[in-house]
């Protein structure tokens, strides 16, 4: 079981990686088996169909409080969306198993991005 401080440590490591653009590195943080759920759309099972549809958005995160209790993290940040341009509030609960992240749920209001 991953200490609280790394728990939290590899979430925001694994934004901060997206946030280059770095997916590779993004990669080494995720389970294979990622399960990921979303407002916006369908949920996405497996980390590399989460990152080939996490690319063409091009999303930037601005992490304003992250706290983790064991193996869940909860990341609260603005999510800079390319197409279309909006920034949305937003609340990620990652879980990790053996130190990667097996599962994401982001909530945030989808109707910013229903309008454009």
């Amino acid at each position: 079981m991953a200490s609280e401080q790394s728990a939290k440590e590899t979430v925001v490591s694994f934004l901060e990686a997206l946030n280059r653009m770095d997916l590779q590195m993004a990669r080494g943080f995720l389970d294979d088996r990622l399960s990921f759920t979303a407002p916006d759309g369908a949920p996405v099972q497996g980390a590399d169909a989460y990152l080939a549809g996490w690319k063409p958005l091009g999303l930037s995160y601005a992490i304003r409080k992250a706290f983790a209790d064991g193996e869940d993290v909860c990341v609260l940040y603005d999510i800079h969306f390319s197409r279309p341009p909006v920034t949305l509030f937003a609340c990620g609960y990652y879980q990790l198993k053996a130190g990667k992240v097996a599962s994401i749920k982001v909530i945030f209001d989808p109707r910013p991005l229903l309008k454009n």
